[in-house]
């Protein structure tokens, strides 16, 4: 078993958890819970007890949040938030996009979307913030189907920690800076993006792909 953790939730409730790899030679993984006096055997007092709930065995490689069922497997959906953009936020000509996250796990050759105002759920108009590749920071600008802003080198992510990574925009001016390091620029030739509409935060809005499947503390435009 691995990842082994005991978490205070509040009013007395832990939140207690494992990983267990299921093989050929390990076939179980159980949490034994127990009233215990430092001896071999303990026949109770007639009153001290405690309560269990909530308890849960899914497939993956880290624990999730608590899924309610009714008797039956269910499958957990990715958690992705999405909104429509105002003219009352959404600056045309220049803005800042900025992010704090924290993603369990990164794999390489797979990306990770964390935030993106696109034009509805198209893609070729677009500015948006993902882990490319497992662990690069990247910032892509997109304008009519032209892309000539890709920021990408010198920063990545950390699995397993929080991150922060904020990006600006303003034509042939772009900039991105991940977990406090010095902003990499690119005043390569590229129109702002019209006609952006749509917000989405944890995925990207053409098709709801790259999931995070981390968790998002902070968003901000």
């Amino acid at each position: 078993m691995t990842n082994k953790k005991v978490t205070y939730v509040g009013n007395g409730w832990y939140r207690v958890s494992f990983t267990a790899i299921i093989d050929a030679t390990s076939t179980d993984g159980y949490i034994e819970a127990r009233i215990y006096n430092g001896g071999s055997s303990y026949t109770g007092d007639g009153v001290s007890g405690f309560y269990m709930w909530g308890a849960q065995i899914e497939q993956g490689a880290f624990p999730t949040s608590y899924i309610p069922t009714s008797g039956g497997a269910k499958t957990r959906y990715a958690d992705v938030a999405d909104a429509g953009v105002s003219a009352s936020w959404y600056n045309t000509a220049r803005g800042t996009l900025y992010a704090k996250f924290h993603p369990p796990y990164l794999v390489n050759s797979v990306n990770y979307s964390v935030m993106g105002i696109y034009e509805n759920t198209g893609n070729a108009n677009l500015l948006d913030l993902f882990s490319g590749s497992g662990t690069s920071a990247v910032f892509r600008v997109r304008a009519v189907d032209v892309q000539n802003v890709y920021l990408l080198g010198g920063q990545s992510y950390t699995a397993g920690s929080t991150n922060t990574v904020a990006a600006s925009y303003m034509a042939d001016s772009f900039a991105r800076s991940s977990n406090g390091l010095t902003a990499t620029t690119s005043t390569a030739t590229q129109a702002i993006p019209a006609g952006i509409s749509y917000l989405t935060i944890g995925t990207r809005a053409y098709g709801g792909v790259k999931p995070l499947s981390g968790w998002i503390q902070e968003a901000r435009y």
